[in-house]
């Protein structure tokens, strides 16, 4: 997957890809225990409760926070948790007291306003799914826009250099064609048929 500078890797792949928590909670229901974040545990068999759910709750919370204290203080936060916790183990109460206390600590007033307002219980116990962010997805909508050329009865010549511009969404536009248009069974025969036509800078490695 594509990362770039602004963070924004995990939102472009949100747009590619279906949400897995959706499957999780469908199957278990929305009310269903195992739906939580923070799971209760006791006199259950762990491989029942194993399922996306804490995976992408875990990741929604994240970018949650992220997005409200901001990326550059949370990346200021991030070292600070890895060298807390270095060799360690840790739950979500842990995280929640170390994060309150870092935020708390900057001295920025606004901040601290904001971590005050999180509303951590619904975060780790309210089952079912998570609230859908507004992701920005305006990279792969840039290359889905440039894939619905690929439908209009065109040459092929006059379609490829429409690409050189997306050098670095290459990746999606493949992802895109890979099941819906060209039909090709691997990411690796797609690339073999655009190195046909396109330079080799601008093929993924």
């Amino acid at each position: 997957m594509m990362f770039s500078a602004d963070g924004r890797a995990a939102e472009q792949n949100r747009k590619l890809t279906p949400e897995p928590i959706e499957d999780s909670v469908s199957r278990y229901g929305v009310d269903h225990e195992f739906t939580k974040l923070c799971i209760n545990h006791k006199g259950i068999d762990p491989d029942d409760a194993f399922s996306t759910v804490p995976y992408e709750k875990g990741f929604h919370f994240l970018y949650h926070l992220d997005r409200l204290v901001g990326r550059a203080n949370f990346d200021k936060f991030i070292p600070h948790y890895f060298t807390t916790y270095a060799g360690k183990s840790l739950d979500s109460f842990a995280f929640k007291d170390t994060f309150l206390a870092f935020f708390n600590g900057l001295g920025d007033e606004v901040i601290k306003d904001k971590v005050a307002a999180i509303a951590w219980d619904e975060w780790f116990f309210k089952p079912g799914l998570p609230p859908k962010p507004d992701f920005d997805t305006s990279l792969a909508e840039a290359c889905y826009a440039l894939a619905e050329k690929w439908k209009n009865p065109v040459s092929i010549t006059a379609v490829l250099p429409l690409l050189a511009p997306f050098e670095h969404h290459l990746v999606y536009y493949i992802h895109f064609h890979v099941h819906s248009h060209l039909k090709f069974t691997s990411i690796s025969r797609i690339t073999s048929w655009l190195s046909l036509y396109l330079h080799p800078s601008l093929l993924p490695s």
